[in-house]
């Protein structure tokens, strides 16, 4: 083999090494992270670390925060990373509530998880029921978070701050055009998705889509995400309102209890709301 050969692998290897390093450090950080910082802590040069950011960047791997100046793991990093856990822990320990859920109520169920650092949901897992939908629910695409009671059950336990964010950035609904309420309203209907211990939606994400869905907490007690039933308008009954959100929040319950939350009992509105008769 040349020698020029050999060192342009061993450049190509170093060049994957330091990318992995950054995309580890980017992943594991709790918030968005500057160039200076990273280089400190990898013992990089900045210069490295900017030309590495940049090449990870054209792959969609990581994204500038809203500053321009500090950086976050991108979309399609998360995206990478939802379809190994996928194969791994969190969908496949739902599969078994997904499948009370789709048992007891014989409706399409989805596990939806929150992106924390684009501000999306993602769907990560389906089940289907003996009712065949016309449209597509469509995993590992990430989606608006304020419409939908899929994402709007994850939102009305998000810190206020980040409702704030959600809310200014949001775009209209992507079923009708709508556009939000004013904000006070906004986190009225929040308020009263945290009291019932489900979101209800009608044509907010989908047109001709209904959805119900219930929050799921990690072991910390923080939302990551939420299960959900979507039933097509024309054959939704609202008197089953209170059967199915009955059992979104009893498995939600349990699954959440299965991945560690210890509060999950409470986390959940009171007996009387989730039975439907507030």
């Amino acid at each position: 083999m040349p020698r020029n050969a050999s060192s342009r692998d061993s450049d190509t290897l170093g060049t994957v090494a330091r990318a992995a390093v950054i995309l580890r450090s980017l992943a594991e950080a709790e918030d968005d992270v500057s160039i200076k910082s990273l280089s400190d802590q990898l013992q990089l040069a900045p210069s490295t670390v900017h030309r590495l950011l940049h090449l990870l960047m054209e792959q969609g791997l990581v994204e500038r925060g809203e500053n321009g100046h500090r950086y976050h793991a991108g979309t399609e990093f998360f995206r990478l990373g939802a379809l190994v856990v996928n194969k791994t822990r969190i969908p496949k320990l739902a599969l078994p509530y997904m499948r009370a859920v789709v048992d007891k109520c014989d409706e399409f169920c989805m596990l939806t998880l929150y992106l924390p650092a684009e501000r999306k949901t993602m769907i990560a897992q389906t089940v289907s029921s003996s009712h065949p939908l016309t449209y597509q629910s469509e995993k590992f695409r990430p989606t608006a978070v304020a419409w939908g009671a899929r994402s709007r059950a994850i939102l009305a336990h998000l810190p206020d701050a980040e409702v704030r964010s959600i809310f200014e950035e949001a775009d209209v609904s992507p079923a009708n055009g709508r556009e939000l309420p004013p904000f006070d309203d906004f986190m009225g209907a929040l308020a009263d998705i945290r009291r019932k211990g489900y979101a209800y939606s009608v044509s907010q994400k989908l047109q001709g889509a209904v959805g119900i869905a219930a929050p799921l907490f990690g072991a910390q007690g923080s939302v990551f995400g939420s299960l959900n039933v979507t039933v097509p308008e024309f054959r939704w009954d609202e008197k089953r309102l209170a059967e199915v959100s009955g059992v979104l929040v009893e498995q939600a319950r349990r699954l959440s209890g299965a991945l560690g939350c210890r509060s999950a009992g409470g986390l959940y509105g009171t007996q009387q709301d989730n039975k439907g008769r507030a």
